[in-house]
Order: structure tokens, then sequence, then C-alpha cells
């Protein structure tokens, strides 16, 4: 008994032993080498700000950009100016990419994390990795910009194998160049001068063609219309409806959405809908010349290029509809020519051999005028001195402006015309509208000899028959 009470004892001072050498062993400080974590344990170091990149603008030669979207470089334009390479100045916007060029001209870190075995954790390696080069009159200075940090504001930056964390990081340098492209294609101010005191836009030359036009249509700014405005191709008309001030509200100022590419293959354009567009503007508002050319609509937007510029934009359609949908008949007024009764001296009606004239002599009635608006009674005579009742007079040349077109499509004229009317004015050039028989109820309306359009025959000779009053 007293033997195994003994036995017993000697185990446990043994166990003792042995548990007080283990809780010793586990108390005692590791190595630090062995602490998996160490690598990531922060210096006092890391919190001193350190100038990443120190360098003077006027000594700047270059900065090339390269990110999983783009490579791009900036370039010095002078005066605090940069814009892309290979891009006009006009395509860049100027002020976003000084921004960026200053804030890499000039980086601060608030840490600095040191050497780095793993990289790519924080951004600095792989395909989120975006590399520049600072080239200076110096040399040359390479950077990796890399993760927003997850300690404190700013992102990841690798300069000379030292991760530091930089705030101000431009955003717009993770992205594509595009992010540095105007969206605003361009904004024309009203041109006030004497001849416009009033500062209205005028449009004073439109060309339209492209696959929706299937003849090209021209119009132009005339002032000897009451609409301002001439269609001169494929047709002869007036022009000034609503349609075409659509088109100048259009023109003005269109924005774009984005960027959707630039420097372009010949399959690219074909991609986007642009080697063959559905609609071209060539226009000169208030003095100031441009050429747009669109796609086709698709889900709400189209793609556009601008004058000579290798940009592709994507813009929303209902920016350029109003030009690139519109048809002839919607550009034309509708009727054939709008005179002014106060304005004709002489009308002149042929009808096959008839012809009939009336001569107008005007007399300034000086109560019912202002400065501006000159009002005139009005004495008509026939070919022969013999008065014409006003009245009947007026009633029928209200009846030959109030002919209304039909339609657009040419046909084939052949023949002698039906009617013949001549417009001499007391001041403007003379004007003539001819109408020829073409069947189904049909007459072709032409303005000056050239097609104006299709008129219903049987209103036509309802107008004519007005003569006969007069006489």
């Amino acid at each position: 008994m007293k033997k195994t009470l003994r036995n017993i004892l000697i185990m446990l001072l043994v166990l003792a032993v042995l548990g007080g050498g283990a809780a010793a062993l586990l108390l005692l400080p590791q190595d630090a080498g062995d602490d998996p974590s160490s690598s990531s344990s922060e210096p006092e170091s890391s919190r001193e700000a350190v100038l990443v990149t120190q360098v003077d603008a006027a000594d700047l030669k270059s900065i090339t950009v390269v990110n999983s979207q783009s490579t791009f470089t900036f370039v010095p334009q002078g005066n605090d100016d940069y814009t892309i390479q290979g891009f006009e100045d006009s395509v860049v916007n100027n002020l976003t990419a000084a921004n960026s060029v200053k804030a890499l001209l000039s980086l601060q870190s608030v840490r600095e994390l040191g050497a780095q075995s793993d990289l790519e954790s924080f951004g600095l390696a792989g395909e989120q990795a975006v590399e520049v080069e600072i080239v200076t009159a110096a040399g040359t200075q390479k950077l990796v910009l890399g993760n927003a940090a997850a300690e404190t504001a700013g992102n990841y930056v690798l300069s000379d194998g030292q991760v530091y964390i930089c705030p101000n990081v431009p955003e717009n340098l993770y992205g594509s160049m595009f992010r540095y492209f105007n969206y605003s294609l361009y904004s024309i101010a009203t041109n006030v001068n004497e001849d416009n005191p009033n500062g209205y836009d005028i449009l004073y030359h439109l060309n339209l063609s492209g696959s929706n036009f299937p003849e090209p249509v021209e119009i132009a700014y005339d002032p000897a219309f009451m609409g301002m405005y001439v269609v001169k191709s494929p047709i002869l008309a007036e022009s000034g409806t609503t349609a075409l001030q659509e088109i100048r509200d259009a023109l003005l100022a269109p924005t774009a959405s984005e960027v959707a590419g630039a420097k372009l293959t010949p399959q690219q354009l074909e991609e986007f809908g642009l080697a063959e567009p559905v609609a071209v503007a060539e226009f000169d508002l208030n003095n100031v010349q441009h050429t747009l050319k669109v796609s086709k609509a698709h889900n709400g937007y189209r793609y556009l290029m601008m004058d000579d510029r290798d940009v592709v934009y994507r813009i929303s359609d209902d920016q350029v509809a109003p030009w690139a949908d519109v048809k002839l008949n919607q550009l034309r007024m509708s009727y054939i020519w709008l005179a002014n009764i106060m304005e004709v001296e002489q009308l002149t009606v042929t009808q096959g051999d008839e012809v009939t004239e009336f001569h107008v002599t005007r007399t300034l009635n000086e109560e019912k005028s202002t400065e501006d608006s000159p009002t005139y009674d009005l004495a008509v005579q026939d070919a022969a001195g013999k008065p014409v009742d006003y009245t009947a007079y007026r009633d029928f040349f209200s009846e030959l402006l109030s002919i209304a077109v039909l339609n657009v499509e040419k046909p084939e004229i052949t023949g002698d015309p039906a009617y013949t009317v001549e417009y001499r004015f007391f001041e403007d050039d003379p004007q003539t509208v001819a109408f020829y028989p073409v069947g189904n109820d049909r007459y072709a309306a032409l303005l000056n000899w050239a097609f104006s359009g299709q008129v219903r025959k049987s209103e036509t000779d309802a107008a004519f028959a007005k003569l006969e009053a007069t006489h």
C-alpha cells in the first residue's frame, strides 16, 4: 500500500513538472519572423507624409497612362492646358485633363507601407493596375496606381518599389480615355448684328443627304420669301415650317451621352452604322458651319460623327431625329407661293391664248401706317386702264394663294401649262407659277419653272374660275 502511494506521488510530481514546462513554453514570446501577419505590421515611419511625385509643370513633356481599357498620353498645350496626343484640342475636355495631370505631378502620400511582396492584393499588379509614365526634361518616373486603400482614404501607389497610400488619385485614370473627351459637341451663340438686331437664330444653309433622303435636300435663307426660307432642291418651294424651326433648334447645341469610339477602321464604322449614314446634315447656322452624320436609331439613341473628327459619339435620338427623319413635304409650306397683295405691282394671268393683266397703284395710308409697318390703299386697273373692282381682285388673289400642295412626288411633265401666273412687285424680283395637267385630277405646280409640288386639278380650276368676276 505504501509502495503504491509512493508511486502515485512520484507520477503526480512528474506531471506537475511537465505541465509547468508546457505552460512556460506557451508564455514565451514568439519569433516575429514566424508570425504570418508580421509582414503587414506597420512601422512608425508609415504615418509620415511623403511626396511621391514632385514635378514642375514647365518641365513636363508627357504622361502616358496604360490601363485595362485604354492607352493614352497627356501632352501640355501651354498656359496650363493639356490634351490627349493624337486628338485635336476641341475633342478633349481640357479642364478634366488638366485636373488629372496636376494631381499626378504632385502626389503626396498619407502613409508609406514600404516594400510589399504581394502587389496584386493591393491592385498594383495584374489587370486592375494602372501604369503611369511621367516624362520630364530631367528623366522618367514610373508609377503604378492600385486599389482604394482599406486603411484610410486614398489609393495604393507603387513608386520605386515602395507602396504608399495617396489621396486624390483621379478616378478617371482607371477608365477609358473617352472620359476626357467633350460630350458637348459644340454650342452656337446667337449672332446679333446690323442685319439681325433682334438676335434671331438664322439657318443660312442646310443640306440633307444620306439613305433617308432619296434626293439631297437643299434649303437656304432668303428674306424674299415670307417664310424667310426656300427649298432649292429637289423642289423649289417656300420653307420656314415648324419642322425647319425644330431642325434649327436641334442644331444649336447637341450633347452626346458618351464617346463610343475613336480612330476607327472601316469595319468599325460599318458596325456603328456610319459607313453609309442614314442622314447627313451640312449647315451654316449663325455663320458657324458643321457637318453631322448619324446612324439608324436603336433603343432611343444613335451613333454620330461630326466634321472631320475621327470620333463616334452616342447621342439620344430625340436630339437628331428632327433633321435625320424629316420628310421633304414637312419642309415646304403647304402653298405654292405666298405673295403680299400690297407688294404686287402687276399680276398677269395666262389661260391658253387668253391673257389678263392687273395693274396696281398704291397710296400710303398715313392713318393706318406705322414707322415699321406701312399700309397702302390700292387701286387696280386692267391692261386697257379700266378700273377693276378691288374686292373681286382681292378675292381672286386670295384664291390663288390658297391652292394647297398635296405631295412632292415629281411626275412626268409635258405639253403647255393650263394656267400661268406672273407676279411683278414694286421692289422685289418677279415670280412665276405655272400649272401643268398630269392626269388623275392633278396639276404639277412649277415655281419659276422648277417643280414645286402636285395640286388638285378641281381646286385649281375653281380658283381660276374666280377670275371671271374681275371682268
